[in-house]
């Protein structure tokens, strides 16, 4: 039985945010395996180790109630250009050790909060365009702790 969409309308509720910076907690990092993916300038495609890092936005609430979420979708590269290494390093607001990507366990990301920057793709469509270290203040801290 083949699958198809073309008959079928949307039914779905996704609501993505605006552009813009907004609180987020890390409530799921998904390694998928590895995946097929096009070649970069012309170059033949190429089977890349893939990951997901799922975001939840809990002062955005969706017209249900329940928090956004958003995630981005990443080659599993830590050279220094490449988005994955360029958000770690942003979000840890450091650059990565060496020792770090070696071995590196992305358990450590889940429930840590970050402030992520979100904005439009060339389809309109929201993305995160970076992750931002939210600091360590002791007021900040509380403020997170007491919502």
């Amino acid at each position: 039985m083949a699958w198809s969409s073309k008959d079928q309308e949307s039914n779905s509720t996704f609501e993505a945010p605006k552009p813009g910076v907004y609180w987020a907690c890390c409530y799921s990092v998904i390694d998928l395996g590895k995946r097929l993916r096009a070649g970069y300038m012309g170059a033949p495609p190429k089977i890349q180790p893939r990951a997901m890092i799922s975001f939840e936005l809990p002062w955005n609430p969706t017209k249900e109630g329940k928090p956004m979420t958003m995630s981005a979708f990443y080659t599993i590269t830590f050279y220094e250009r490449a988005p994955l290494a360029r958000h770690l390093a942003s979000w840890a607001g450091r650059p990565l050790r060496q020792e770090e990507t070696k071995n590196f366990d992305p358990r450590v990301l889940l429930g840590q909060w970050a402030q992520i920057v979100v904005g439009l793709s060339t389809t309109g469509k929201s993305v995160i365009e970076n992750i931002l270290n939210p600091g360590r203040s002791e007021e900040h801290t509380s403020e997170l702790q007491s919502r």
